[in-house]
Parts: C-alpha cells; sequence; structure tokens
C-alpha cells in the first residue's frame, strides 16, 4: 500500500507487480494521474493531498478528483479517490478509484475493504491496473539572460516579448530569475506572481507572511513569489485567469502590500474588468487576501463576490470556494498577473529645463501633457508632470496617485511625509521648493478639475508639511462637471493625514487620499471610487 504504516516498497516487476512511492519532485510542475483497469483509463489533474499520499503516504480519505475519460466504453464516471483513513486499519488501506464509497461505482481497486472489486463497474478480481504520472516539462526560457527586464511590461517594451511564456528577468540587484510572462491578455506585459492549479485540494503555498514559503519550482504552472518591493510606485492592474476567463483591476495599497509582504487585509474591495470569458459573466467584486493571524481556514485568497458559487479563482484552504469563474472545479490553472504602467519619457531635455512648468510653457518648449526636466533653485534637475493643456495650461504636478483611502501611500504633513515619487505622472507625492503668494492649485479627479487660488493655510501645509485641519477654498471648476463645487480642504491634524477636497460630507467629497478618513469619503466627483487617477498642480 502507498499508506506510510503498511507502505512495503514491493516491485518484483515494474510492468505487472509493484508499488513505489512518487518521487518527492512529483507536483513541482502541473501533473496528471492516470489509472487504467483493463481495457479502461482516467485522467485526473494531481493535487496535493493526492500527491503526498503517493510520495508521503499520507492519508487523506477521500479526495475529489475532475476525471477524463481515455479509453474504455463504460458511462462510470469517477469522481473520488481513497487515499486510506483511520490509522492504516485492514479495512481502510488505500486504493479504491470511483463515484463515491458504494462498491458497485468502483472503478479500480486494491484496497483490503470488502465491497469494492470492480473494474470500470464491473465485478472483477482479475484485470491489470496501473496507476501513472505525467508531468509537465519544463519550457524553455523565450529570452536570453542578456535581453532580461524588471518585469515582462519592460521585456514586452524593449522589443523582447515572443508569446506567452518563461521570460528571463532581473531584480534590483541584478540577479536573474524566470516568470511566466503573458504577452497576448489584454496587450500584454503581465508578469505572473502566482501559478497553480484552482480550489483547495491544490493549495501548496500563500503569500501570507506566516505561511509562505516562496516555492516556485515551476513559474508557469507551480509557482508563488511576493511581489517585487517596486510594484505599485506607478499605477498598477492586477489580473487574474482562471481556465480561459481572467479580469484585471487596479492595485490598491492593501494589494500591494499583501503581494510584497504577505499582510492580511481580510476581503478588499476591487473594481474588476472582464478581459476573457463567458458573455454573460461573473462580477468578482472582491478579494479575500487572508485574515486571523494565518489560521488555516482563512489562508489566500479567493477572488469573486464573497459567496462560495461566485467565486472567481480561489487558492485558499477555506471550504466551499472552489469554483473557476461561478463554475465547481478544482483543475483549473489560475494565474495571478501584475503589469505596471511604464514611466514615459521626459518632453524635454536637461538643456531645456525650467524652474516650473509655466516657466516652460512661457520659454515655449512645451509639447503637451507629460513629464518634463525641471531645475531647483540649487540647479537640482528632477522631473515632474506637466499639464500644458488644462485652463491654459502650465500647471506643474506634486501629487500623482489613485483615488481612495486605500491608495494612499504618501502625505504632505510632516510626519507622514516619505517623499515618494517613483512615477512624476501617476505615483508622486513632492513637497515644492516654495509658492508664491498668488499660485492658484488645481485638483484633477478622473476627467473632473477645479482651481482655486493658495492660501497662507494650504501654502504652509504643502510647502512645511503644517496641518491646517479644514480649510475653505474658493474653486471654480474648470473640467468636467461638478454639483456643488468644493469649498472646502483637509489638510490634516492631529493623527488625521490629508487630504481631502469636497465640502466637508462624505457624499460631496471631489477627491480623498486620507487614509484616515471613513471609507465613504472614497468619492471621485461625489461618485463612490478607488480607482481614479488623482493629481494636485500648482500654476
Amino acid at each position: 500500500h502507498f499508506d506510510a504504516a503498511a507502505y512495503q516498497g514491493i516491485c518484483t516487476d515494474p510492468a505487472t507487480h509493484c508499488l513505489r512511492h512518487a518521487p518527492p519532485s512529483l507536483g513541482d510542475r502541473v501533473a496528471d494521474i492516470a489509472v487504467t483497469c483493463g481495457g479502461s483509463a482516467v485522467r485526473f489533474p494531481l493535487t496535493q493531498p493526492i500527491r503526498n499520499w503517493l510520495v508521503d503516504g499520507t492519508q487523506a480519505d477521500w479526495q475529489p478528483i475532475t476525471t477524463t475519460r481515455l479509453t474504455g466504453t463504460s458511462m462510470l464516471e469517477p469522481t473520488q479517490l481513497l487515499t486510506g483513513f483511520g490509522t492504516n486499519i485492514l479495512d481502510s488501506m488505500s486504493f479504491v478509484l470511483g463515484l463515491d464509497s458504494a462498491g458497485t461505482g468502483a472503478f479500480a481497486s486494491s484496497s483490503a475493504a470488502a465491497g469494492f472489486d470492480y473494474c470500470d463497474g464491473v465485478p472483477d478480481q482479475a484485470s491489470m491496473v496501473r496507476i501513472m504520472y505525467r508531468e509537465a516539462s519544463p519550457a524553455p526560457s523565450l529570452n536570453t539572460p542578456a535581453t532580461a527586464g524588471a518585469s515582462c511590461h519592460v521585456v514586452q517594451r524593449d522589443g523582447h516579448a515572443a508569446g506567452n511564456g518563461l521570460y528571463w528577468l532581473t531584480r534590483v540587484d541584478g540577479t536573474l530569475f524566470q516568470a511566466y510572462c503573458d504577452m497576448t491578455l489584454d496587450g500584454g506585459g503581465w508578469t505572473a506572481v502566482f501559478a497553480g492549479l484552482n480550489g483547495r485540494p491544490n493549495v501548496f503555498d500563500r503569500f501570507d507572511a506566516g505561511a509562505y514559503q516562496g516555492i516556485c519550482t515551476d513559474p508557469a504552472t507551480h509557482c508563488v513569489r511576493h511581489a517585487p518591493s517596486s510594484v505599485g510606485d506607478t499605477a498598477t492592474d492586477i489580473a487574474v485567469a482562471c481556465g480561459a476567463s481572467a479580469i484585471r483591476f487596479p492595485m490598491t495599497a492593501a494589494i500591494r502590500n499583501w503581494l510584497v509582504n504577505g499582510t492580511q487585509a481580510d476581503w478588499v474591495p476591487i473594481t474588476s474588468t472582464r478581459l476573457a470569458g463567458p458573455a454573460e459573466p461573473l462580477v468578482p467584486t472582491q478579494l479575500l487576501t487572508g485574515f486571523g493571524g494565518n489560521q488555516v481556514g482563512s489562508m489566500s485568497f479567493i477572488v469573486g463576490n464573497g459567496s462560495g458559487s461566485g467565486t472567481f479563482a480561489s487558492s485558499a484552504l477555506a471550504g466551499g470556494f472552489d469554483y473557476c469563474d461561478g463554475v465547481p472545479d478544482q483543475a483549473s490553472m489560475v494565474r495571478i498577473f501584475y503589469r505596471e504602467a511604464l514611466p514615459p519619457p521626459a518632453n524635454n531635455t536637461p538643456a531645456t529645463a525650467g524652474a516650473s512648468c509655466q516657466a516652460i510653457q512661457q520659454a515655449g518648449s512645451a509639447t503637451g501633457n507629460g513629464v518634463y526636466w525641471l531645475s531647483r533653485p540649487d540647479a537640482t534637475l528632477y522631473q515632474a508632470y506637466c499639464d500644458m493643456e488644462l485652463d491654459g495650461g502650465g500647471w506643474t504636478a506634486i501629487y500623482a496617485g489613485l483615488n481612495g483611502r486605500v491608495n494612499a501611500f504618501d502625505h504632505f504633513e510632516a510626519p507622514f511625509y516619505s517623499g515618494v515619487c517613483t512615477d512624476p505622472a501617476t505615483h508622486c507625492l513632492r513637497r515644492p521648493a516654495s509658492l508664491p503668494g498668488t499660485t492658484q492649485l488645481a485638483v484633477t479627479c478622473g476627467n473632473a478639475a477645479v482651481k482655486f487660488p493658495i492660501t497662507p493655510t494650504i501654502n504652509n501645509w504643502l510647502v512645511s508639511g503644517v496641518a491646517g485641519d479644514w480649510t475653505p477654498i474658493d474653486s471654480t471648476v474648470i473640467a468636467g462637471t461638478t454639483n456643488p463645487a468644493p469649498n472646502s480642504l483637509l489638510t490634516g491634524f492631529s493623527n488625521v493625514s490629508s487630504f481631502v477636497v469636497g465640502d466637508g460630507s462624505a457624499t460631496n467629497t471631489f477627491a480623498n487620499t486620507s487614509r484616515s478618513t471613513p471609507a465613504d469619503y472614497d468619492r471621485c466627483n461625489g461618485i463612490p471610487d478607488q480607482s481614479s487617477l488623482v493629481r494636485l498642480l500648482y500654476r
């Protein structure tokens, strides 16, 4: 028997009289199991409990399987595999492949338990039975180490994409590694951080900090890697594929911390867009990132709408969520990808840098919206996003990021300020060196924008990080439609960090990046939102 306490490893003839534990490497890549009985054969995907039974003899009672008929004419479709139970007492020893604990539904049996002596549903004690495995062969890399990039999107940008598959990538320290890249889905450029079979029987590793092992024996089919710390520094989307279905949604700070550090955040709201799958699809609204200190039943992840049958993909040990795009499933391939926005090249050269975007515009060097080289008073060069079209142009961005408290990554206030600016166009907060008293401030959220004069309170907040609570503003709408126009700006107070633009009420919030406000302030121009781009610009 395979069961640990009964295993002897008898193999006097590998063709007709043999039982061997499978090698420990079984399951390092996607693998199938085939069972033959006489002239009939079925196959089914290897799951973690079945792997442990074949490799170590670990009993796991009846295990669900999804079979495909290979040979034979019987209508019997086995749905379970008995791997033993109890303490290896005689009647429990493995194995039985069949429908359930009913003997007449047995496809094949080598268990001392009575009543299961059937071969593909027919009484039998003479047919040859074999159990076999077949692992997926590792694919070759589609690029060379010399063309490695920081991500699949960088490899694609540099012209080295050659279809879906494994690619050489490089970490910040120069270390090379292989990752699976999807170069066709939604324009391509997706880097996989998870690959594995759907459903709780297939769980082999997790992002959760207390459970993370970093298993990646095959980046295409059997891999969990924490995302690099730089992920999310620019606007980033997450894609989840399950079988032939796929969705994407914007990365939030909570999802970033889970992927990078394994920080559990329970159910996190997502705004998903369908990329592939049925015409009338399930619309996932939540991502489970784990909760409860890595209790067995809580470990990540589940993508869906919170209900079991509303699950899009799952690799959590919690029961009742083994669905792929709403269909019961424990065999489809699931992958989680990220795709970061690539910073665009600057619209000018260092030689034409100006003190501000307005200075560049007045000098005749403006060539549209985008990133420009600017120069500080001490002649230090840096890049900033310039809006050269809004309300006549000449606006210099000092903040760019996604709307909503979950996306907060930095603040102007002194105790919270870090100066994060990995992409001046989409992920940046910089204190300006100084602002003249007549300067205007513009705030954009999605397609809407307002402007208002900078008061001394707002100046001190932006330049020196002095929190000034709610301060009145006299705003003018310069893009889109707002009703009412914002009349207040939260610049922080006590332990509440900035900023909120609106009228003080949640329902009329124009833009919000304050982590401390209630979640109902997560609105863009009055509409609930955690994904629109927000910018603060001065002129």
